[in-house]
């Protein structure tokens, strides 16, 4: 297919989306994903664009995450993983990182973990290698680790100093340990155990991966989780990201087959 015929087919498939979401309401989705896992990329360009600093859009974005929220337990989605920091992102430069340390530190204290277990039950569970972070995060997040409830309505995982490389090569570290010290045989080692070394163990696989900001790739993200995930990009920067938008994703989402190689 010619470039141009590509573009033109780009501009009306956003023109459909466009009036689509214009009418779509809670009752046309039928059928929803249980896990759905999301890129949150634009929050730089946004802010850009509004004539703001980098520091501003990260903060929209982190305030646009409970808005998220909200949403996934209207429509009773049972777990939430978002992609905060990459281990790829640490190359970023000090002024922005020391930023994205304090916001976290800032949004996710005892107190506010509280709250998002008893007033809006959700558990907060923060996925990630921890020894690429400061020490003093390091502390915090163990700390805020413990709060959890039973039977919470929504599972978030918030992926900070994450990539799925890293995830799996974790993992096999710890395998050849275990091994090593007679607590595993080899043969014994197949998919379903190879995924409890994973820092993504206690969560199913992502049913749908929702990319903001316009790019069309998964940039190292949950690269097992997602082996039968359906991907949807959409152009919107995160901190714009609304119910609209989410409510096209989820429509998109149910029109899709799922066949899983059969």
């Amino acid at each position: 297919m010619k470039k141009d015929k590509i573009e033109k087919k780009i501009i009306k498939q956003n023109n459909n989306n466009t009036r689509l979401q214009k009418t779509l309401k809670k009752n046309d989705i039928k059928i929803l994903p249980n896990h759905v896992a999301f890129i949150l990329d634009g929050n730089r360009r946004w802010a850009k664009e509004n004539g703001k600093n980098a520091n501003f859009g990260h903060q929209k974005g982190a305030e646009n995450v409970k808005n998220l929220c909200e949403m996934c337990l209207k429509y009773k989605i049972k777990y939430l993983t978002l992609y905060c920091l990459s281990i790829e992102n640490l190359q970023r430069s000090k002024q922005e990182l020391n930023f994205l340390f304090r916001t976290i530190k800032n949004n996710l204290t005892q107190e506010n973990i509280k709250k998002y277990n008893e007033q809006d039950n959700v558990n907060i569970n923060i996925i990630g290698d921890r020894s690429v972070l400061p020490e003093n995060l390091q502390k915090h997040i163990e700390k805020i680790d413990k709060i959890k409830i039973k039977n919470a309505k929504l599972e978030l995982q918030i992926c900070f100093g994450y990539s799925g490389r890293n995830e799996i090569v974790n993992a096999v570290k710890n395998i050849i340990k275990d091994e090593k010290n007679k607590k595993l045989k080899i043969n014994d080692i197949d998919e379903k155990t190879f995924e409890k070394y994973l820092f993504t163990s206690n969560i199913p696989d992502v049913d749908l991966m929702i990319r903001t900001g316009g790019d069309i790739r998964i940039s190292n993200f949950l690269l097992w989780k997602l082996s039968y995930a359906e991907l949807y990009f959409c152009d919107t920067y995160f901190p714009a990201f609304s119910e609209k938008d989410f409510l096209l994703a989820l429509y998109n989402f149910q029109s899709r087959k799922r066949r899983y190689g059969k």
